[in-house]
């Protein structure tokens, strides 16, 4: 007998769940172009020959670097400040925080990729963070 997969029907994402997606897309792209401007940085400021153009790309990286955290930080508040407006999300926020090694964005990071933990069962969520799962366990607890 064939297994047939189980098919859930599209929901749509509330606008909460879709602007903080957004705004955590944009962080990743700002953090990718502040650690590429750190490189930069980096390099030119161990350049030996310290010529002109070294020091002037070395002072313009600085001022990039310095504006793209302060956008990283402005999407942090952001992303925080959706969160709170959304019960759900802010309770699930909540737990997510009080496990040690669970930083702030890798929470929010969770709560999008498995839209609230609406998404993924046990079963899948154990199997990404590479955890056995027993259903007898999850039974007795």
């Amino acid at each position: 007998m064939k297994k047939h997969s189980k098919t859930a029907l599209y929901k749509p994402t509330d606008e909460n769940m879709g602007s903080l997606r957004e705004l955590f897309l944009y962080r990743q792209s700002v953090v990718d172009d502040r650690q590429y401007k750190l490189a930069i940085a980096k390099e030119k400021r161990h350049i030996s020959s310290k010529s002109e153009s070294d020091n002037f790309i070395y002072r313009n990286s600085k001022k990039g670097i310095d504006l793209l955290t302060k956008s990283i930080q402005e999407c942090e508040r952001l992303m925080l400040e959706i969160i709170k407006e959304d019960e759900e999300m802010y309770r699930n926020y909540q737990h997510l925080i009080s496990c040690k090694g669970m930083g702030p964005i890798t929470s929010i990071m969770l709560i999008i990729y498995t839209e609230k933990f609406k998404a993924w069962s046990a079963k899948m969520m154990a199997s990404y963070s590479k955890m056995q799962f027993r259903e007898e366990q999850v039974a007795s607890s």
